[in-house]
């Protein structure tokens, strides 16, 4: 597993720089009050993508940066550009960076790449683990309960709860595809595709023929004139003055005249012939070009229809049968669609029902599981001084039908704190310390979702004494398992710590600045927990007392 090896912080409030290296186990972060132990945590809400404001930056600087270092990250995802970017990194280091600068602008960086913060935030959350002082909220939530009871025991939750949500997201989809298919069956629009294709069917338009009916009614429009125009044409050429008459006048007149008129003389006689010709044409022109107003209000309405139909479908009229093709294959798509709706209905009744399986199975394996977790939950409290209070895991059903995101029952968490009084969910009965203690408890017993490091920011609130010596018990046992990062103010859980490092203030009336040490020697120690226990260090009562926490 991947751990976090060192948190660096610049220009962050009081302080100017601070670099910590944490080891395998339990980091205890201690100071007194004031001294920027929030401020850390902070640091670490930065890293997971929380929105920071301006004034968190160290007056007089420019910018606060805040960085972290975990060894060899395995295992992370994300979105396709996320997992690209991944590529990269696996197998090694990996650093996660923010830059804030004093007017509130924000960079996010992994191993020295800018990211977008959506992208920092949802690769920090697969590595940090944060509770902070009012994190217990988290367990008030119905996903955050139903996720700690599926990773409990062998986790085997988890796995059935992916395989129902596959199987959800299935029955879903075939859902969405039988409601499709219903609507286009009742969708009015296929009654004006049916009307639009009726009027083309009707038209039975044909390539090229709109120019041929504009040259038809050119002729058919003009045919009085043209008939007219042809007769009186064919008199000029073929009457006894005309000009065939003359021409050939003309020819015969050069016949006397010998050779040097022989070629004129011929291209006259073939002028006469071609005349003659024009003339026969002509003549037969005038009587067969007639007005036909039948005709040609029939091909009027016929270009009106083409020019209607081509605005309508807003295209050309050579283009209407293209236009009338793609019509007749939505009706024919759409005379499919009951059979479609038949065959949709039988996958999405079978979806269902396989998710309604996956959902069995998970339920099943959650009513077996939750009295076991139940018990082991409340063996935990009695151990953080709460022996009286009684921890229950209840699954209350949700409507089948519906499906439901995270199965067919609601995980919901009840806690008896003191006897006589009911158990209620723990929203509703849970104290400040008896959350932190709950919490504390069920992280010890559900584990973390494979993140690094696992950051408790005053686990210890509310509470003191000798349950402060069970709560550091509990937290030395998962640290055993987990990397752990506590900030804590109890000298009990301090004393307990692989690594203890220390926030000191100081000011020279001017400024004010934290800075952070780690504790080598035992006396270092010894000083620091006489201080958190409120003695002086010099006490030898208050030494001797630190030493057997020791």
């Amino acid at each position: 597993m991947s751990k976090l090896l060192s948190l660096k912080v610049e220009n962050l409030a009081l302080i100017a720089e601070a670099e910590i290296e944490l080891c395998p186990g339990l980091n205890v972060l201690s100071g007194e009050t004031g001294a920027g132990k929030t401020m850390l945590a902070k640091a670490l809400e930065a890293l997971l993508g929380a929105k920071i404001t301006k004034g968190v930056v160290r007056p007089g600087a420019e910018a606060a940066y805040i960085e972290a270092v975990f060894s060899a990250p395995e295992n992370l995802g994300g979105a396709e550009e996320i997992a690209e970017l991944l590529d990269d990194l696996l197998g090694e280091e990996i650093v996660l960076a923010r830059r804030i600068t004093s007017s509130g602008r924000s960079r996010c960086l992994i191993n020295g790449r800018t990211v977008s913060v959506e992208t920092l935030r949802e690769i920090a959350s697969q590595l940090i683990a944060f509770y902070g002082q009012h994190e217990g909220r988290k367990l008030m939530v119905e996903q955050a309960q139903t996720s700690m009871l599926d990773r409990s025991g062998d986790s085997k939750g988890t796995l059935l709860l992916e395989k129902y949500r596959v199987a959800r997201g299935q029955s879903r989809s075939a859902a969405n595809q039988l409601k499709a298919l219903k609507s286009a069956q009742q969708d009015r629009q296929l009654d004006l595709v049916r009307f639009e294709l009726k009027e083309l069917e009707d038209l039975n338009p044909k390539i090229a023929e709109e120019q041929q009916l504009m040259e038809e009614l050119g002729l058919l429009a003009g045919a009085t004139e043209g008939q007219q125009a042809c007769w009186s044409a064919y008199q000029l050429l073929d009457s006894d003055k005309a000009a065939c008459s003359q021409v050939l006048e003309s020819a015969r007149a050069l016949e006397s005249a010998g050779n040097p008129t022989k070629t004129i003389r011929e291209r006259l006689e073939s002028a006469y012939t071609e005349l003659c010709d024009l003339a026969s044409e002509l003549q037969s022109l005038s009587h067969s070009w007639k007005a036909d107003p039948h005709r040609q209000s029939e091909v009027e309405t016929r270009l009106s229809d083409y020019a209607r139909l081509s605005r309508k479908h807003t295209t050309i009229a050579d283009q209407l049968i293209v236009v009338q093709n793609q019509l007749m294959e939505k009706i024919l798509e759409a005379d499919q669609v009951p059979l479609l709706i038949e065959e949709a209905e039988i996958q999405a009744a079978k979806a269902f029902q396989n998710a309604l399986s996956a959902g069995t199975k998970l339920s099943k394996w959650r009513q077996s599981q939750a009295p076991k977790l139940s018990k082991a939950v409340g063996s935990v409290l009695q151990e953080l001084a709460m022996e009286a209070a009684i921890f229950e895991v209840r699954l209350e059903p949700l409507l089948e039908k519906d499906l439901p995101e995270y199965g067919l029952e609601a995980v919901v968490f009840y806690l008896q704190a003191n006897p006589g009084l009911p158990a209620e969910p723990i929203s509703q009965v849970a104290s400040g310390g008896e959350v932190s203690r709950l919490m504390l408890a069920l992280v010890s017993e559900t584990g973390l979702e494979d993140q690094a490091v696992l950051v408790l920011d005053e686990p210890d609130a509310g509470i003191g004494g000798q349950t402060a010596h069970g709560v550091a018990s509990r937290l030395v046992s998962l640290s055993k398992r987990t990397q752990l990062l506590v900030i804590s103010h109890l000298p009990q859980i301090a004393a307990r710590a692989d690594r203890h490092f220390r926030l000191n203030k100081t000011t020279d009336g001017h400024s004010t600045e934290t800075t952070i040490e780690v504790l080598s020697s035992q006396q270092e120690i010894i000083d620091q927990l006489c201080l958190m226990a409120g003695h002086d260090p010099s006490d030898s009562d208050a030494r001797k007392a630190a030493q057997k926490m020791l």
